[in-house]
């Protein structure tokens, strides 16, 4: 019978944790970023064969990534705090295009 109660109160907590992180992440943080990636991206594709570099404010904030990779076309989809959750949440906007 413990076994039984334990079983759905941890089945309750999973389920109560996806719903509160749908909840966090239909709140869209870090829209004004993305956007702004769609905007560059509309009026000007990436190069193909760009190195990508996607994460959070560390690539955001390395303005001279590109003297570190010279010959060598970059692109740079830092935004924010992120954290992986941002990144798979808005990976159609900043890897998979």
């Amino acid at each position: 019978m413990k076994s039984i109660k334990y079983f759905f109160t941890i089945k309750f907590a999973f389920v109560l944790l996806l719903c509160i992180g749908g909840l966090v992440s239909s709140a869209q943080p870090f829209k004004n970023e993305i956007d702004a990636f769609k905007k560059a991206d509309s009026l000007a594709l990436p190069a193909k064969g760009s190195i990508l570099f996607v994460g959070s404010s560390s690539f955001n904030y390395w303005k001279d990534i590109k003297n570190y990779f010279p010959g060598y076309p970059i692109l740079n989809r830092g935004f924010g705090g992120s954290t992986l959750n941002d990144l798979i949440f808005y990976a159609n906007e900043t890897i998979i295009k």
